[in-house]
């Protein structure tokens, strides 16, 4: 994500990992996070970009006017998230 002036973004993570009723554990998660700056404002229309480090699994998503972001059925793993 690319602005004009150096941001520092604060994106708070929730990961939701919901296991089966069978007892399994789920091979999704939920990503959901807020995007603002170093002043604490947020940014709406912000890029989010989740990237599985193991496998390069990419999905994006768009910060709303409140600049909250959710992205759904991931793949469980690690991501880099910019």
């Amino acid at each position: 994500m690319k602005f004009s002036r150096l941001l520092t973004l604060s994106v708070f993570l929730f990961i939701s990992i919901v296991p089966l009723v069978n007892g399994q554990q789920s091979t999704t998660a939920t990503l959901i996070g807020m995007v603002i700056d170093q002043n604490g404002a947020v940014i709406p229309g912000a890029t989010v970009t989740a990237t599985q480090t193991s496998t390069g699994f990419r999905r994006t998503a768009s910060s709303n006017d409140v600049g909250s972001y959710i992205l759904t059925n991931l793949p469980t793993g690690e991501y880099e998230v910019k």
